[in-house]
């Protein structure tokens, strides 16, 4: 799950699909499929953000400290602090590194255990094999992975580094996440939006110019999300155009698997053909409620998923070609 649920309205951000409804017309075609996912409950079985504070402080304490830093970060008049990423960089990154000592090496041991389901990272390295025979002829269809999540990149890097997946799986071009790095002088993880917030002229580029030194300037127009990321412009301006053939020869498929409320807006831009695997918990929250109360807003399909072993099932269901 990636860490904000949103409140769906009737505006969000909208790109036109026109040509890809035309390529569905097009038979017979070529197969050109693009499988996206979210991080947080998704790919990985946890929440990268909280995951290090859980285990460090413990689950109990941690649920005390969190609320009590959120009101802190409430009532100190700085400007989008209570934007999840501002937070995590300006108060809970900060308190974590300072109370455990932590460096890079030590925060990356610490987060390099958090769970995957076997049958996720089978899943991802069989799309990644068919992946490598796109140009080659021998597969009958085309297929690409990406990530799109609210973490930040840090985060992703260590899970994606401890399992075998950083530059063989997801290389830098397949992640699209909020910039993470470690400060230089402190060591402390500190982390940007990936969209609205660019520094000024004479910032130093690394986001530690926060307020009155920052420009909107790349802002995503959504109502639907969070300030710091909109997924459907990530999906729409980003993802889309790369598989855009000149000649039609493919009709694009997107396979979105996600589990949180900030992934609902992207699946409002998918379209007939297309598949959302909804992750589904024992009681129903983030994505699932919010897709179970807005159908009429969707045209993809829906299947659900409980774990690694469902979501394989999903994937033999829609991409039978893929040979697990």
């Amino acid at each position: 799950m990636d860490h904000q649920d949103t409140h769906p309205q009737e505006t969000g951000y909208k790109a036109a699909s026109s040509d890809i409804a035309a390529l569905d017309q097009i038979s017979p075609r070529k197969k050109n499929v693009i499988v996206c996912w979210d991080f947080d409950w998704s790919l990985a079985n946890e929440n990268t953000d909280h995951y290090v504070h859980q285990k460090l402080y413990g689950k109990q304490e941690y649920a005390r400290i969190l609320p009590t830093l959120q009101q802190k970060a409430a009532n100190s008049g700085i400007k989008g602090a209570t934007v999840h990423t501002d937070f995590m960089d300006k108060y809970s990154w900060p308190r974590l590194f300072k109370d455990f000592n932590l460096n890079p090496k030590s925060f990356a041991s610490t987060l390099s255990n958090i769970p995957i389901f076997e049958e996720n990272l089978k899943i991802l390295k069989t799309i990644n094999k068919h992946s490598d025979r796109n140009n080659s002829g021998l597969s009958s269809f085309n297929i690409n992975q990406y990530i799109l999540s609210n973490s930040n990149q840090v985060l992703v890097d260590v899970v994606l580094n401890a399992n075998g997946l950083r530059g063989t799986v997801f290389k830098n071009d397949q992640i699209f996440t909020n910039p993470g790095w470690y400060d230089p002088q402190t060591n402390v993880l500190r982390v940007d939006r990936y969209h609205n917030v660019v520094p000024k002229e004479g910032g130093n580029g690394n986001g530690d110019d926060h307020g009155d030194n920052e420009e909107f300037m790349n802002p995503h127009y959504c109502d639907l999300c969070a300030l710091n990321l909109c997924k459907s412009k990530v999906l729409c301006e980003e993802v889309l155009p790369r598989h855009k053939k000149r000649n039609f020869d493919f009709a694009n498929q997107v396979v979105y698997i996600g589990d949180g409320g900030n992934d609902f807006c992207p699946l409002r831009q998918l379209k007939e053909g297309d598949y959302a695997f909804v992750r589904k918990f024992d009681v129903c929250r983030g994505l699932e409620a919010k897709v179970e109360a807005n159908k009429d807003k969707l045209k993809c399909n829906i299947l659900k998923w409980k774990d690694g072993k469902e979501l394989m099932e999903n994937f033999k269901k829609v991409i039978p070609e893929l040979e697990f």
